[in-house]
């Protein structure tokens, strides 16, 4: 019986060609051993050397590794042919003309094309081998004279299909040239064979899913957008609180863009400079706008106030931070008349130390007192990653808070995650569930690696995400991480997040990219030692995707499972 393929006759197979096919079909695999390949109802696309492309298309496709290739055309009911006028028609039992195309012709055309595009394959072994074409009248009791391109060894007739074992090595003979005799081999049969009726197994593109949760995200959160800050715009002083995802961010950068367009001069400040520096970007020439990480903003005082800019070195102690740039922040406000702003917006509010706030309130033009200068607070108390001041977040008659309680970032896995590690008023996962979250057991520095470059590998070249949208991101310091001094994970360069990290996966800290996302998170070095703070924020660093890498005891608190489930 030979291997057909495929291995039964289409139900969608034309009703006018339905009855001959499948009596060819049938004679073929039950009249020819298992040494044959033969293919039904291929098609291919042929491209032209003068550009262009033309389509091929075949009823039947015989492969033999010794005997060689044949392409075989079928036309059923009666057979007539008009040498004056060229053309063709196939009668069926009611008589009735259909016209049709020269069945030679198609045949010969099939042949040529697809051996032209089966030489075009990379690594094709060239070298003669036996082509031939014939046509097929299954329901024509014996072969008439079609013409001088139409010899009856090469025409099947009704009575050939219960020998067509026979026919067949009688038409590759017709075809054959004792002179050139070779074998096609089995390597050139492959080759066609997997051309024309391919295996293959294509995953469903997570690319697909990143751009239809963008979509939603988007509409949602523009709604979200214009209820908040139509409540702020009746306030001068208030604070926004939400966990992850609420859009604390978004809405902090449109209200400093709102209070720049009133000619206000306007601060947006944080802790993380790589989001001070982003929403500086995104801001662009937004005007009386400045967005500076707060130890900036005391650097850029002095500046202004023409005092000596301290230089830290390359690795500053924890002293400068702390004690010096706040100490000369102080010193410079008292030498700038005015104020340095009109408004304030601060970002990242659970980062900032205590002693902070009455400076930020000095650098504000209007004094400070109840009814004083302009000045919002944005803040997550579940972030809290980097200091420990408190004071500023309690409740105050003066900052009446204004709570978001709605994820307007992640999709549903990953809120689901994220929610084990979020202390505060419940949150509303309000986005698509999204895909499933990925956990990989790393039990050492060199298999985080290992597996991140083949998460990495998996999610570009398999599932369609662009680098750009992805975001590598260590629990510890990238000095202290399997990725210190890297600048490429596997095959993909990595970097830190700024403006040249453009088209390219980033390589950071959890705490350097708080504040930031991106659409897929490679979160690694997770143990059961790390935070639950840096969990909540490396976790809901993830828009649409996430993978963790992590020991097994790290990954369960994730998932919420023993160490034996993961």
């Amino acid at each position: 019986m030979a291997r057909m393929i495929p291995d039964a006759v289409s139900d969608t197979l034309p009703a006018t060609a339905g009855s001959g096919e499948r009596a060819v079909f049938a004679a073929l695999k039950d009249g020819l051993d298992d040494s044959f390949t033969v293919l039904h109802r291929v098609a291919w696309i042929e491209k032209k050397s003068n550009g262009g492309a033309v389509a091929g298309e075949a009823d039947f496709v015989l492969l033999h590794p010794r005997l060689g290739m044949l392409c075989l055309e079928v036309k059923g009911g009666g057979i007539e042919r008009d040498a004056l006028s060229g053309s063709w028609n196939s009668t069926d039992r009611n008589g009735t003309r259909h016209p049709i195309k020269d069945p030679f012709l198609q045949a010969q055309d099939s042949l040529h094309s697809l051996f032209r595009t089966a030489q075009a394959l990379r690594g094709w072994r060239r070298g003669y081998f036996t082509l031939g074409h014939g046509v097929c009248f299954p329901d024509v009791a014996k072969a008439a004279d079609w013409g001088p391109n139409a010899p009856s060894e090469i025409v099947l007739t009704l009575r050939d299909l219960d020998r067509i074992e026979r026919w067949i090595a009688a038409i590759f003979e017709y075809w054959r040239d004792p002179g050139r005799d070779q074998d096609m081999g089995s390597d050139r049969l492959k080759a066609i064979r997997d051309m024309l009726a391919p295996v293959k197994s294509v995953p469903y593109a997570l690319a697909s899913d990143i751009r239809s949760a963008e979509k939603q995200f988007h509409d949602l959160m523009t709604t979200e957008q214009e209820i908040v800050l139509s409540l702020l715009s009746r306030r001068k002083r208030a604070r926004v609180s939400g966990g992850a995802g609420t859009g604390k961010t978004m809405l902090a950068v449109e209200k400093a863009r709102q209070l720049g367009t009133q000619g206000l001069r306007t601060l947006y400040t944080c802790f993380n400079r790589p989001l001070a520096e982003d929403v500086s970007r995104r801001l662009g020439e937004a005007p009386k706008v400045r967005a500076l990480n707060f130890h900036r903003l005391c650097t850029y005082a002095a500046e202004v106030a023409s005092l000596p800019v301290p230089d830290g070195g390359l690795e500053p102690p924890s002293e400068f931070f702390d004690r010096d740039l706040p100490e000369l922040f102080t010193t410079s406000l008292e030498k700038i008349k005015g104020g340095l702003f009109d408004a304030i917006v601060v970002d990242e509010g659970q980062d900032f130390d205590d002693e902070w706030w009455d400076l930020l309130d000095l650098a504000l033009a209007d004094p400070p007192p109840p009814g004083g200068g302009i000045f919002y607070v944005f803040y997550d108390p579940n972030q809290r990653v980097h200091r420990k001041g408190r004071g500023f977040l309690q409740d105050s008659e003066e900052f009446p808070e204004f709570p978001l309680t709605r994820n307007l970032r992640n999709t549903g896995y990953i809120h689901e995650a994220a929610a084990r590690f979020y202390a505060g008023p419940a949150l509303e996962s309000v986005g698509p569930i999204g895909t499933p979250i990925e956990y990989i057991s790393a039990s050492n520095e060199r298999e985080v690696v290992d597996q991140t470059s083949r998460a990495l590998h998996r999610l570009v070249r398999e599932k369609g995400v662009q680098e750009g949208d992805i975001a590598v991101l260590t629990c510890r310091s990238v000095a202290h991480s399997p990725f210190a001094n890297v600048a490429a994970i596997g095959a993909y360069t990595v970097g830190q997040f700024g403006p040249e990290s453009s088209g390219r996966v980033v390589l950071e800290s959890v705490r350097r990219f708080k504040g930031l996302e991106r659409q897929v998170v490679i979160l690694t070095g997770v143990d059961e030692t790390t935070e639950e703070e840096l969990l909540y924020v490396g976790i809901t660093r993830a828009r649409a995707h996430l993978v963790v890498i992590g020991s097994p005891a790290g990954l369960s608190r994730i998932r919420g499972a023993g160490p034996d489930d993961v």
